[in-house]
């Protein structure tokens, strides 16, 4: 097909042009992207460090909340006023919450690292009390949650053996960073 391409004279078309010399641009950055990525062995100390990150950013507790998510703080409000007045907060969930993955949980988180959790709900979930609701409705990325601390435990993170691929990858993602803002400050644009 390519040779036929040829053949017809389709390579000399502007557009085709522009598309080869993107896909040329595109295969030799992801040349250069392995190519620093691979530079150097990444040593037990780099694994180690990096795993010390990792696992100080996801923080030593999880929580398990449940929660309503809606749109408008408003009906969060209204939501909040029917619960306090003996609404089962499960119930309200499957019927008015937007959160897919807790609707038929009765609004029932998995256990969430701190880090998981955006900073606003973190704050709030923070204050709580195990069986504890949050006094007000809280705004989150994804709209405003009525919430409840369910539970709360220490965080174990798993053995560094054990994410070994992970740091890696990560390292490697450093790497080529680290670079490409090398490259950008060095760069003459015309």
């Amino acid at each position: 097909m390519s040779q036929a391409a040829v053949k017809e004279g389709l390579d000399k078309l502007p557009l085709v042009q522009a598309q080869i010399e993107l896909a040329r641009q595109l295969v030799l950055a992801q040349a250069w992207q392995q190519r620093v990525a691979q530079g150097r062995d990444i040593s037990e100390e780099e694994l180690r460090q990096e795993y010390e990150r990792q696992v100080k950013l996801l923080g030593t507790q999880q929580f398990r909340l449940r929660h309503l998510l809606v749109n408008e703080e408003d009906t969060a409000k209204l939501l909040l006023d029917r619960i306090r007045s003996g609404s089962k907060m499960g119930d309200l969930a499957a019927e008015f919450s937007r959160d897919e993955s807790t609707r038929s949980t009765g609004g029932l988180t998995d256990w969430m690292t701190q880090a998981e959790m955006a900073p606003a709900l973190l704050r709030v979930v923070e204050s709580l009390k195990p069986g504890q609701m949050a006094p007000t409705p809280v705004r989150g990325p994804a709209g405003w949650h009525v919430l409840s601390l369910e539970s709360s435990r220490p965080f174990t993170a798993p053995p560094r053996e054990n994410l070994t691929p992970q740091l890696v990858l990560a390292i490697s993602q450093q790497r080529v960073q680290a670079a490409l803002e090398q490259l950008r400050r060095s760069a003459k644009v015309e």
